[in-house]
Formats: C-alpha cells, sequence, structure tokens
C-alpha cells in the first residue's frame, strides 16, 4: 500500500469512507424501522383491547335485550352468569383441561376435633377458583382489573353450584353457615364445597 500513488490512496479512502457511511446510515434506518414496529405492536394491543372490549359491551348489550325465558342453555345467556364471552371461554377451557367431575362415592372423611366424622365434597370453591387464576396467569390472560379474561369468584361459585346441583340433583345440597365445618356436606354458603376437583 505504501507504493500505491496519492491519489488511488485517496480514492480507497474515499471509498472506504463511503462504505461505512452506508452501514452507519443503514443501522440507523433499522433502528428506526424497528421503533416504528413497536410503535405499531402497541397500537395494535391498544386496538385489541378496546375492540375486545367494545365486543363484550355489545354481547352484554345484545344478551340484556334477550328474553331470558326462550334462552334455555346457559352456553347462550351468558348474562345469566354475569361474564363476558372472553371469560366464560376461558373458564370453560380451564374447566376442561384442569378439572373433573367426581363419582358420588367420591368424598372425603374428616375427623373433626369434637369427635365426629363427617363426610364432604371434595373441593372448595374458593381452592378451584384459585388454581384458576393461576392457570389463567400462565396463559397470561389477565386476572385482575376491567378487562379481565376469567369471571370474580362469586360468579364462579354461582356457576359451579347450579352445575354441581344439575349433575347430582337426587343428592340434597347440604350447606349451613351457622355450623362450623365440616359439619355439612356442602361447606358453607360463602365457601361452598362441590364434587368437582383439580386434574392429579
Amino acid at each position: 500500500m505504501e507504493h500505491l500513488p496519492k491519489e488511488t490512496l485517496l480514492t480507497i479512502i474515499n471509498d472506504l469512507n463511503n462504505q461505512l457511511k452506508t452501514k452507519i446510515s443503514n443501522q440507523d434506518e433499522i433502528k428506526s424501522l424497528k421503533d416504528e414496529l413497536t410503535q405499531k405492536d402497541h397500537f395494535i394491543d391498544e386496538l385489541k383491547s378496546e375492540l375486545e372490549h367494545a365486543h363484550d359491551e355489545i354481547s352484554k348489550l345484545r344478551f340484556k335485550n334477550t328474553d331470558t325465558n326462550s334462552v334455555s342453555s346457559d352456553d347462550t345467556n351468558i348474562n345469566k352468569w354475569n361474564m363476558t364471552l372472553v371469560q366464560k371461554k376461558n373458564m370453560m377451557r380451564f374447566l376442561k383441561e384442569q378439572c373433573v367431575w367426581c363419582d358420588e362415592n367420591e368424598h372425603k372423611v374428616i375427623d373433626w376435633r369434637d369427635g365426629g366424622t363427617y363426610e364432604v365434597a371434595p373441593s372448595s370453591i374458593r381452592d378451584i377458583h384459585a388454581h384458576f387464576r393461576k392457570w389463567a396467569q400462565s396463559h397470561n390472560i389477565k386476572t385482575k382489573g376491567e378487562h379481565r379474561g376469567i369471571p370474580v369468584e362469586p360468579d364462579f361459585q354461582r356457576y359451579l353450584v347450579s352445575k354441581h346441583k344439575q349433575r347430582f340433583s337426587h343428592i340434597p345440597w347440604r350447606c349451613s353457615e351457622s355450623n362450623q365445618f365440616p359439619k355439612f356436606y356442602n361447606g358453607s354458603h360463602s365457601t361452598p364445597r362441590i364434587s368437582l376437583k383439580i386434574r392429579e
């Protein structure tokens, strides 16, 4: 290189400078495109959230205007359970994947401090709902706030108690607030127990 004429060296240096400027320019362009894509992703997420909210509101209005006497299935009458379509869909998926209804003879026998032995339904709905929340979080489903993707515990409880009563209609629903657990098979009104359990 030392023996090359000055003009040739200058030309090589200029070419290298131009290549370097092009590379820097390309990197700036790539960074700019990445920033633009990130902004668009945020915009799409916001739009998606707004659309889901609008869809839920429309569903609520539609079911409000539906004659509930003519609707026989709770799967179409979402308003009966005070759940959005998204919440009901996530709940049904959770129940299908994670839970199983027990046989009639599957119950817990508990020895209580008063010396009595009591039979109780296998699961507390509070425990099932806690498992539901963990499952939802592991699937990136919101569990809190206005746009949560799962029903709140009281609505979840009403739904499961209703399903338990339908499935085991020949067995009396035994529930009480006045006596301590486990004296009643179905626990208390605030923390009912049902014959549904988490799959092992």
